[in-house]
């Protein structure tokens, strides 16, 4: 800031710049495919790469909603799962949130393995059978599971519809409020594990043979995982309490920091926690499990 006003008060010593690696790629000065060589590197990052060549700011935001301690805390998990493993527990199940993306933004999805909502557009695909264009598969139409929320959708159920496939949420105020305040507490009590940082992933990935004779595009590969929850880990950490009444709203600090990712992360963890509440109320409540005191 300092700088800044040296610069705005005319002073020929000082001087800020800002931009994005497209200009020296367009005059000539960075070769064409300077980005891919960045992004086949094990040791990018993602958050790092927006800050020397995307002029973008990102860390933690002053007044921050999450923690980076506590984020930072929990980065335990040393591989990421690509199919069920019953590794953990053979009871668990696994939950994708998505957060579609319209106006610009991204469609993010997230995988959260539980060992205890999607845009209506693609809703009204999703409820229907269709073709891979690639393979030619026919893909199975997936059923709503809180369908007593959109009964509008019970008409296209058919025989081949995956029952319960689906849990939609459409964002309010409300809403917001309780995914928030659930993913703070859980985050904050441990309940949530993250994969390890990208560099700590590399340095495990190069002490084994399979690692170093692996190419840099398999490298790449291998660490994505580790990149994109560094990425969701920066999105959070860029959030700032805002409140409207007894709503709480989470705003981005910085705009060009997105927060897709984390919408998609908290959706899912929203689903869970209704799913477990649903299970509980299922099994019922037993007047002889009390113990009743006069």
């Amino acid at each position: 800031m300092m700088v800044l006003l040296e610069q705005i008060t005319g002073s020929e010593s000082a001087v800020v710049m800002g931009g994005t690696w497209r200009v020296p790629v367009a005059e000539g000065l960075l070769a064409k495919n300077f980005v891919q060589q960045l992004k086949l590197d094990g040791t990018y990052n993602d958050s790092s790469f927006g800050r020397e060549y995307e002029s973008e700011w990102s860390g933690d935001a002053e007044n921050a909603y999450f923690s980076s301690e506590i984020f930072d805390k929990y980065r335990i998990l040393l591989q990421p799962e690509y199919e069920f493993s019953g590794r953990s527990s053979k009871s668990a199940y696994y939950v994708i949130g998505v957060d579609v993306g319209r106006k610009g933004c991204s469609t993010e999805a997230v995988i959260i393995k539980d060992a205890n909502g999607l845009g209506i557009g693609l809703i009204d695909y999703m409820i229907k059978a269709q073709i891979d264009p690639v393979s030619g598969e026919t893909l199975l139409p997936f059923g709503v599971d809180n369908i007593e929320d959109y009964p509008e959708y019970k008409k296209y159920r058919t025989p081949e519809t995956v029952k319960d496939a689906m849990y939609l949420i459409k964002a309010n105020a409300p809403i917001n409020t309780e995914a928030h305040s659930y993913v703070q507490t859980q985050l904050s009590s441990g309940k949530i594990k993250f994969l390890i940082d990208e560099t700590t992933a590399k340095l495990k990935l190069m002490d084994t043979k399979l690692g170093q004779s692996m190419t840099p595009e398999k490298r790449a590969e291998y660490l994505m995982p580790f990149t994109l929850t560094t990425s969701l880990r920066e999105q959070m950490l860029n959030l700032v309490e805002d409140n409207e009444g007894v709503n709480i709203i989470l705003k981005q600090s910085s705009k060009g920091t997105p927060k897709d990712k984390f919408s998609a992360f908290e959706y899912g963890m929203l689903f869970i926690k209704r799913e477990e509440e649903r299970k509980r109320k299922r099994k019922g409540f037993n007047i002889e499990s009390l113990m009743l005191f006069n």
